[in-house]
């Protein structure tokens, strides 16, 4: 039987030998693995092609045209040629990270459910801070579900590059209204959202390269008109606000370019006919409103607050602010999940904040059970390497109040599954509420309440994460002492999606010379005691005493910490 590909990843390229090198290596770079790169030349007259086929990879295909031709056209091709089942979109001059792919088809276990997956982007260059690449948005939430006005009315927010688009959707498409010259990638966008929902991933899965000869600079009157031409040929008769709104200030922006390109007269007679000249005096003060709102909103200044709060001594009193604002926002949605799940037994409040820095009870049955089977999978996996009749033990270090556990005796069946926790309270809530595990109390440093070499696995999530290099060592050890010879570790750490919580330069020298990075000023084992941990620390201090220690991938669970298997000698 023929092996249908999840994924096409398709690279429309022309003269792009500069940049696609980069691109082509990031596609090879990820964490999933299970696509063809499809890398459609335009009539390249640079070393674009050579530079495809130094890649010495198989999945790679390339498709040389014999003449250049609109983009709309070339990005025709490549959907033709496409064998997945969905199609990867990335510009010859844009990177990938490297959970990009892994995070998108983790959504994608029924394919009927969206028409297209796309993800947060950053705007980076020479010279350029990196900041989000729509202006709109910024760091808040993307738009998910049902977002074809959305896009209709703010065309800028989904790059090409961080789309996968579902291939027989991308096959109605074609072919592409003679209009579409320049702008396929919003006609695709704008398609596919027309044609069903669409998911997003909320962290940045991809950068969006700004120079000076991307064609976004250099057709930039010609993008405004055809986008124009796009909405209308897309909008119905509820749409006219918005399709007025478009046309106008596609035509201010016409206008601007046609005014700096020196044809001053052509350019004001447009503006004064079909556009705004009060769009264009606001345009940039709302450019500089966003910018400051978006960096504001943007994960590290959030944490260069934080840390002005924590060197201030108010950390815990901010936290009871945060507590009772999101208990007001959360109320309506938890009693709603209430009455549709009768019989759930949901923590107290104050407990689940602590733990998670929040109490969103769908969030916390829903998002609980999809980690709970990333640990149970790699679990799952080393148990049935075992033999003999004995009960496999397993542990959760740190359960609080059972996010995770309340789950694993039905991903782990046939297993002993007890749960540690050094407080008291969710010891005994757990204890009242979670059957089908045992769970005792342990003190803040080690050691356990279990014997040497008690347990087949262990595992923890988000522990590591809040202790002191002294403290983690210690429990290392002690994890490392209750387990059998040859027993699983399975721990998480704040990797490289958590760089964002280091603000000082003192700290980024250390991190990046290996060294753990400790934030505290809050009360240790609490969530705002950060530690983060480069790969060297992990592998060379932290782990040193197992065997077989090894990053695997938690995107397709949502765990975007690193997830660490390793094994005690034995």
């Amino acid at each position: 039987m023929t092996h249908i590909l999840p994924v096409t990843v398709v690279i429309n390229s022309y003269n792009g030998g500069a940049y696609i090198g980069a691109a082509i290596e990031s596609v090879l770079a990820q964490s999933f693995e299970d696509f063809e790169l499809l890398v459609v030349d335009d009539a390249s007259t640079d070393d674009t092609v050579e530079r495809v086929r130094s890649f010495d990879d198989d999945r790679i295909r390339i498709i040389e045209l014999e003449k250049n031709v609109p983009v709309a056209l070339a990005r025709t091709e490549a959907i033709r040629a496409a064998t997945g089942t969905w199609i990867a979109f990335l510009d010859q001059d844009d990177l990938w990270m490297p959970d990009k792919l892994s995070r998108q088809i983790a959504l994608t276990s029924d394919p009927a459910d969206y028409t297209m997956i796309y993800g947060r982007a950053l705007r980076f260059g020479e010279g350029i801070t990196p900041k989000p690449f729509d202006t709109w948005y910024g760091w808040a939430k993307l738009p998910e579900g049902a977002i074809f006005q959305d896009i209709l009315s703010k065309p800028s927010f989904v790059p090409m590059s961080s789309i996968v688009v579902r291939r027989d959707i991308a096959e109605r498409m074609l072919p592409m209204p003679c209009y579409v010259r320049h702008c396929p990638d919003y006609y695709i966008a704008l398609s596919a959202a027309q044609a069903g929902k669409v998911a997003v991933v909320q962290n940045v899965c991809c950068r969006y390269r700004v120079h000076a000869a991307s064609m976004s600079k250099t057709l930039e009157a010609e993008i405004h008109a055809e986008a124009a031409e796009i909405i209308a040929g897309a909008a119905g008769s509820e749409h006219g606000p918005i399709l007025r709104q478009r046309r106008k200030v596609s035509a201010s922006m016409i206008a601007r370019t046609e005014i700096m390109r020196g044809d001053v007269r052509q350019g004001l007679k447009r503006l004064a006919r079909d556009g705004s000249v009060g769009f264009l005096v606001f345009r940039k003060l709302l450019h500089v409103f966003r910018r400051v709102k978006n960096s504001t909103q943007g994960i590290r200044m959030r944490y260069q607050i934080l840390q002005i709060i924590r060197n201030l001594g108010f950390l815990n009193t901010w936290d009871k602010v945060s507590l009772r604002l999101k208990s007001v926002r959360t109320v309506q949605r938890n009693r709603a999940f209430l009455e549709a799940n009768p019989g759930f037994r949901a923590p107290p409040t104050d407990l689940s904040f602590d733990a998670y820095n929040q109490f969103d009870l769908e969030q916390y049955h829903t998002l609980g059970k999809q980690q709970a089977e990333g640990f149970a999978h790699n679990i799952r996996a080393y148990l049935a390497t075992l033999s003999g009749d004995e009960k496999p033990r397993v542990l959760e270090w740190g359960c609080g109040p059972a996010r995770l556990i309340k789950h694993m005796p039905g991903l782990l069946p046939g297993a002993e599954i007890f749960g540690t926790d050094y407080n008291d309270r969710s010891i005994a809530w757990c204890q009242e509420n979670i059957e089908g595990v045992t769970f005792k109390p342990n003190q803040f440093n080690p050691p356990l309440d279990f014997p040497d070499n008690h347990f087949d696995a262990c595992y923890n999530f988000s522990v590591l994460t809040h202790l002191s290099e002294e403290v983690q060592l210690a429990w290392i050890a002690e994890l490392h002492r209750v387990l059998k010879p040859g027993g699983l570790l399975v721990a998480t750490t704040h990797g490289k999606d958590f760089e964002h919580l280091i603000v000082s330069e003192q700290d980024r020298a250390d991190h990046a010379s290996g060294k753990l990075v400790v934030q505290g000023g809050y009360e240790e084992g609490k969530k705002w005691f950060f530690a983060i941990h480069p790969d060297e620390f992990v592998t060379q201090k932290l782990l040193a005493m197992f065997d077989d220690v090894v990053r695997v991938d938690g995107a397709p669970w949502s765990i975007t910490q690193d997830v660490w298997l390793a094994r005690k000698s034995g």
